[in-house]
Formats: C-alpha cells, structure tokens, sequence
C-alpha cells in the first residue's frame, strides 16, 4: 500500500476553553504531487457542527465551512489542487473509526398512506431522511413509524430516521496523501464539561449543573481517561496501517491484498 504522506493527528480532549484547530500550511511539508488526496475523519469539531452549510447526514452536521475544508480551500488558493473528502460525524468516537455507526435522526412531520408499507416506500422516494444507502458513506437508511390517530382511509405515521454510516477509516484508500483527525472529545464526556463549566446561560432548569465542584470533577473525570484513550486511537490507527481497507474485493485493484 502506498504510505499514506501525513497524519494530523489532534486530540481534542479537554481544553479550558475549546477552540476549532486549524492546521498551519507553513508546518506541513511541501507535498510531493501536484494533487493532494485529503480524507478528513473525526468527531464534531472536524465535522463543522454550528458552521453551516451542510451536507450529507444530517445528524453529522458535515459543514463546507469547516476548518479542514478552509485548510483545503488556503490550499487551492496557493495553487496546489486537491481532492478532500469529509466523513467527520458529530457526536464521533474512537470506535467510529473503524466500525460502523448508527445514527437516530426524529423528524418533525408525518406521513399518510394506504399501509405502513406504503409510508415506507413514501418515505424512501421522497428520500425523507436527507440521504439514501449510496449516498458518500451511507450503507443503510431505516425509517421508524409511529402511528397516529388514522385519517380515513389512510393511516398516518409520525417518523425518524436510523442512518448507518460506514466506518470512518473507510475512506482512507491508496490514494490518499493527508489525513485529518480530530477525536476523544466525546469518548471523554466533553458535554459533561460544557455542561457543567460553561452553561451559565442555559435555560433555568439546568443552572443547578454548572458550578465548580461539578465542573471540577467533569474535568478531573476527562484527564483521568486522557491517557487510556490516547492508548486506543494510536492503537486504531496503528491496526489500520497495517489491515487497510482493500478496496480491490469490490472490483477495484489498488494493488492490496484481499
């Protein structure tokens, strides 16, 4: 296999206050090719969650404004070209990378047919979860029905949608030069952090979260998983060096063995 150029590797674990990384061109190595294969990986900050834009499932908030996708775009503006792709998902964690992962996605709205089977088939042609298996690393879409008082003669169901997505490092190939990574923070409970240190704001029925004691015990909880999963992402990352995904089982030889 082709060694894959650079690996970013940013542990976003615990920060006292979090800021949205952002790799410096002048600290990379000038790449070796005029093209630069970019697979960017990771947990929401990698994602863009809160950027905007987004794009493919919607509960992992792929955001074309996020901080891998600008590194990417600074790059094109010096004249290199580049090829990025972003299978990031909010919510992310170190076992994303190498398994598959569902996603719960509740919509607000309903749908009437004849049969639950024919607001399934509704559901699938209007595509009413945002993406479809096929779609970028979609491997799967189910739709949940809930019913609802009928309206004669149809049946109504409310619904939501259980995306399966593929497992991140699936879209490392031969090909690719640069990986981007950011992941641990959810694996650590970060919420529990913000939550607990930073939601003076948050509505009346919370405040009684966010005060030192819980945010220092929050904290001290992440450090103490610091180490541990640190352990686990070298380990994820080290096992995938060495069993990479072999893309030449599904017709497509990249030169790896099956």
């Amino acid at each position: 296999m082709k060694r894959i150029a650079y690996l970013i590797l940013t542990a976003l674990l615990i920060t006292a206050a979090p800021l949205t990384p952002r790799p410096a061109l002048a600290d990379l190595p000038a790449p070796s090719k005029q093209h630069l294969n970019i697979v960017h990986l990771g947990d929401s900050y990698s994602a863009g969650n809160g950027a905007g834009d987004y794009y493919g499932p919607p509960p992992c908030f792929r955001s074309s404004n996020n901080w891998g996708q600008k590194f990417a775009d600074n790059l094109g503006g010096r004249g290199g070209k580049y090829t990025y792709i972003n299978r990031a998902c909010s919510g992310g964690k170190v076992a994303d990378l190498l398994s598959p992962r569902t996603l719960t996605w509740a919509r607000v709205g309903v749908v009437t047919a004849l049969s639950r089977d024919g607001a399934q088939q509704r559901l699938k042609e209007d595509r009413a979860c945002g993406v479809t298996p096929g779609d970028d690393d979609v491997i799967d879409v189910q739709y949940r029905l809930t019913n609802l008082p009928p309206l004669a003669p149809l049946k109504t169901f409310t619904f939501r949608c259980e995306i399966t997505v593929a497992p991140q490092a699936d879209a490392i190939t031969a090909e690719t030069d640069l990986v981007l990574l950011t992941m641990g923070g959810n694996d650590a409970d970060f919420g529990a952090v913000v939550m607990s240190c930073f939601a003076q704001k948050a509505p009346k029925f919370v405040p009684y979260l966010t005060n030192g004691e819980n945010c220092r015990k929050a904290v001290g909880n992440a450090r103490e998983k610091l180490s541990e999963l640190m352990d686990a992402l070298e380990g994820d990352i080290e096992a995938y060096s060495q069993n990479p995904k072999d893309d030449s089982c599904d017709g497509v030889d990249r030169g790896l063995e099956c």
